[in-house]
């Protein structure tokens, strides 16, 4: 499940839609690339332990609060995890 959300987050920052597109839906790559990476601290901040399972990203704490983050919500299927949409909120 992580490995899915990690590979997509760190395809953002790369600017990698082909590769954010292995591991995501096209509606959640979309989501995810409509905001800019800018270089800023992106880290999980955690996981719900129910279906549907959200994980979210953002800044440190403590980090300013115009700063965005990020929910994916993550789906199981026969291949592995994926994501299935993502959330900005900013």
């Amino acid at each position: 499940m992580l490995g899915a959300t990690s590979t997509l987050i760190d395809a953002w920052k790369a600017g990698d839609r082909s590769k954010a597109g292995t591991v995501a839906t096209p509606a959640a790559v979309s989501a995810l690339f409509a905001s800019s990476y800018s270089g800023q601290t992106v880290i999980l901040r955690g996981c719900s332990q129910i279906a549907p399972v959200v994980c979210s990203y953002g800044p440190n704490g403590g980090a300013s609060p115009a700063l965005s983050l990020y929910q994916l919500t993550v789906t199981s299927a026969p291949g592995g995890w994926y994501v299935s949409s993502v959330v900005v909120e900013s």
